[in-house]
């Protein structure tokens, strides 16, 4: 009697995974198998995408989630899918199981950085807070992880002191990748340098007399990173004196296609503020097909 109350438990504890993964799944009984329909029977549960079911009611419907390589392979899913509140959800449910492993650490500091450039200031602030942490501690538990060096690397260049960013701890970084990876070390030193001449980069963008100048801006735009592109693209989409170039916002567009693919929501605000027609024009094609 106590086995078949087991194997009863286990195939109901399954039967409810695969209802999560494949919601469709729950159609397919035969006619005949299908017990007849009651007054009383349960109603049944909302269908909808398995990655969006939230951590808790995962781990109320089935047992098998609570493994943490479980929520973590769920939290992967949802961010391929541009789900990062969900992905971010699944993450910090695999750490709360497991706070040992860098990965997920990693990971869920992404997430949140995902989410930061989505939210409203006030909440940006909380969430750049939980960006270091997570990744601060990714390269505690794992000091030789490249990425976790890097992302963090990249937070102390683009955040502000009081929420812990700094040159001095980029360039701590970078050392520290060059020790363990020459190439990638050279990768992080060149990026710290770019880091350091973008405030002039940006001043040149905003206020240079010479269309020349803009024009070389707009051509270099191309060899930064796409999410690195839209501080500088911003600034020269709003001069207006360059709406009749024959060159510039072509040399614009062509640097912004990639980026709008990367963060549609930042292209967006791009678009509500540009003064080029081409370039507002391109860009409302590209955001109307994404």
């Amino acid at each position: 009697m106590q086995r078949s109350r087991r194997l009863a438990h286990l195939f109901g504890t399954g039967a409810a995974l695969l209802f999560i993964m494949f919601p469709g799944c729950s159609g397919q009984i035969s006619r005949r198998e299908a017990p007849p329909a009651t007054a009383s029977a349960p109603a049944p549960l909302p269908s909808h995408s398995w990655w969006e079911v939230s951590p808790l009611s995962a781990v109320e419907l089935t047992r098998p989630l609570l493994h943490p390589s479980a929520a973590f392979a769920l939290g992967q899913v949802a961010w391929g899918a541009r789900r990062y509140e969900q992905a971010a959800a699944w993450f910090e449910r695999a750490v709360q199981l497991d706070a040992t492993n860098a990965e997920y650490h990693l990971w869920l500091g992404r997430a949140y950085g995902r989410q930061a450039r989505l939210a409203g200031a006030s909440e940006q602030f909380f969430l750049a807070r939980k960006v270091r942490r997570h990744l601060e501690k990714a390269v505690e538990l794992n000091p030789n992880h490249i990425a976790a060096r890097l992302d963090l690397m990249e937070y102390y260049l683009q955040a502000p002191s009081l929420l812990g960013g700094g040159v001095g701890k980029a360039h701590l970084q970078a050392a520290a990748i060059a020790d363990r990876d020459a190439r990638q070390g050279d990768l992080a030193w060149q990026r710290c340098r770019q880091a350091e001449t973008r405030p002039r980069l940006l001043e040149m963008a905003a206020r240079d007399p010479s269309p020349r100048v803009r024009r070389a801006l707009a051509e270099t735009l191309r060899r930064l990173s796409p999410p690195e592109r839209f501080p500088i693209a911003e600034r020269l989409a709003a001069r207006a004196e360059d709406a009749e170039d024959p060159h510039l916002p072509l040399l614009l567009w062509y640097a912004l296609e990639p980026a709008a693919a990367a963060d549609p929501a930042r292209a967006a605000e791009l678009l509500s503020r540009t003064r080029l027609p081409l370039v507002r024009r391109f860009l409302a094609r590209r955001l109307a097909s994404y």
